[in-house]
Formats: structure tokens, C-alpha cells, sequence
């Protein structure tokens, strides 16, 4: 009963990956005051099962020099990674049962950088492969960041379990004495997840479509799924993280604020440059995030 349990979880969050989709177009439409996705049904709320039927319709094509069998399991693997983030959730079912579900966290959250690597690489296209470089530098400088982060909560928590009786309120007091790391903490989940204005491996204006240039068809909907299920995951993981509430379903309810914070950033702020990024990276977020972390440890 609890793979049972699992796999209709996993299906309600596909549902819901589905419909952020919807809402992320519904939302930009507004912002730059045009139609959205109307036709299908009402409002258009049948969109996302169309594109869905649309593409898992269409023949795979590979390119020709490329290792077919790396290019077909570079997209699943990224679907599966995005899918086991959400076995260390605070369901009262989770598969993972541990005291080190931060660990965890971080373990799957840093495979991560491979798919996007097998992907650039076996497409034997420069684009493909400048994507997966970016990619690859990007999510290990803002895995630092975060993992610094992660040691800050742990230190106060003294506990490496996500759960809501770990941690009771204690994130709100650290937020209403530093409200710096909320804002520190929405940019590194968005350069984790690759989203405006840090869509770098992405690059439609000087790399085409990025690492995922020659993908299409059913391979093109996994990656677009896995991202949009990190994306997911990301606002749960910081809503449960702030926010804590042993009310499951309220609190994947509440991460559509955080989705729409994604959104709202995607209509208003343009591309950064890539050597900007890395700058904020290195020698911004790190030296500050060093220095809150040495000032804790000096007042426990």
C-alpha cells in the first residue's frame, strides 16, 4: 500500500506540473497584456493535455553522431531525480523514513548536474554542449550557496530532519530578524532550477534552446516536465522550510505562492549576463553567506 500511496502521489504531482504550465502562461499573458491559452474548454484549462497528447504523439528523432542510447536516458533520468526530491516530503507516507532528509536533499539535488551534462554532451551540437557547461557551473556554484544555507537551519534546528515538529516556527523568528535570507534563498532556488532572469543553460537568444537543442518529441516533454516538477518541488521545499504546517495538501496549496513568485520574476526582469552570475555567485552570496554562518556558530 505504500508504493500504492506513492504512485498516486506521484500522479497528483504530474496533475499539478501540468496546470503550473497552464497558470505560468495565464500569467505572462496578463503581465504583457495579450491572450493566453483560451480555445480548449473553458478558458483554455484543457491546454496542458493537449501539448501533452501533442508531443508524446510525435516519432523520437535522434541526431545522427550521437549516442543513442545516452540521449534517450538523459531526459528519464532527469524526470526520475525530480521525482525522488519528493520522497523525503513530509507526507505521513514518505518512502524515505530518515533523520537526514537534508542530506538526502542534497545528495539528489547534486546528481542533478548530470542529466543536463549527458544531455549537452551525446547531442553533438556546440549549443547542446555550451548549455550543459553552463548548467553544470551554475548549479555546483549555487549548490555551495545553498549548502551553506542548509548548515545555518541545521545549527539552529541541531537536527538534520525535515519535519515540522523539528523546527516549529523557528524559521519565521530567523526571517523576521534577517529578512536578507528569504531573498537569498528565492535567487539560489531559481538559479537551481534554471528560471528567468538565470536561464543561462537555456539561452534562447544565443544558444538556441540550450542543452536540450536537439531534443524533441516525448524526450523534450520529460526534460520540460522534470523542470517544471523541480520547480514544484522547490516551492514546496521553501514554503514547508519557512513556513512549517503538519497540514500536507495546505502546504502544497501555499507553494503556488512561491510558483507565482517565479512567474511574477520570469514577466518583469530580463536576462542577466553569464559572467554576472558567476561574479554574484562567487563573490557576493558566498562571502555573505560565509559570514552569517561564522557570526551564528560565534553566538550558539
Amino acid at each position: 500500500m505504500l508504493w500504492l500511496d506513492y504512485i498516486l502521489w506521484i500522479v497528483f504531482i504530474l496533475l499539478n506540473v501540468a496546470f503550473i504550465t497552464l497558470l505560468e502562461r495565464k500569467v505572462l499573458s496578463y503581465s504583457q497584456n495579450r491572450l493566453g491559452p483560451n480555445k480548449l474548454s473553458l478558458m483554455g484549462i484543457l491546454q496542458p493535455f493537449s501539448d501533452a497528447i501533442k508531443l508524446f504523439l510525435k516519432n523520437i528523432s535522434t541526431p545522427f553522431s550521437s549516442a543513442k542510447t545516452i540521449y534517450t536516458v538523459s531526459p528519464v533520468a532527469a524526470m526520475m531525480l525530480a521525482l525522488m526530491l519528493w520522497s523525503i516530503n513530509t507526507h505521513p507516507n514518505k518512502i524515505i523514513s530518515s533523520n537526514i532528509t537534508y542530506m538526502i536533499f542534497l545528495g539528489i539535488l547534486s546528481l542533478s548536474v548530470y542529466p543536463p551534462l549527458m544531455a549537452g554532451w551525446v547531442s553533438n551540437s556546440k549549443y547542446a554542449m555550451i548549455g550543459a557547461m553552463r548548467a553544470i557551473a551554475q548549479t555546483i556554484s549555487y549548490e555551495v550557496i545553498l549548502t551553506l544555507f542548509l548548515f545555518m537551519i541545521i545549527f539552529y534546528n541541531l537536527s538534520m530532519n525535515l519535519s515540522p515538529s523539528a523546527k516549529e516556527h523557528m524559521m519565521m523568528m530567523i526571517l523576521i530578524i534577517n529578512p536578507i535570507l528569504l531573498m537569498v534563498w528565492t535567487m539560489v532556488m531559481m538559479a537551481e532550477s534554471n528560471r528567468t532572469p538565470f536561464d543561462f543553460a537555456e539561452g534562447e537568444s544565443e544558444l538556441v534552446s540550450g542543452f536540450n537543442t536537439e531534443y524533441s518529441g516525448p524526450l523534450f516533454a520529460l526534460i520540460f516536465m522534470a523542470e517544471y516538477a523541480m520547480i514544484y518541488f522547490m516551492s514546496y521545499f521553501s514554503i514547508t522550510l519557512f513556513f512549517s504546517n503538519s497540514n500536507l495538501y495546505m502546504m502544497v496549496t501555499a507553494s503556488f505562492i512561491y510558483i507565482y513568485i517565479y512567474i511574477w520574476f520570469r514577466a518583469t526582469y530580463p536576462r542577466h549576463r553569464y559572467d554576472m552570475l558567476m561574479l554574484k555567485a562567487w563573490k557576493s552570496l558566498l562571502p555573505m553567506m560565509l559570514s552569517m554562518l561564522a557570526l551564528q556558530m560565534a553566538l550558539l
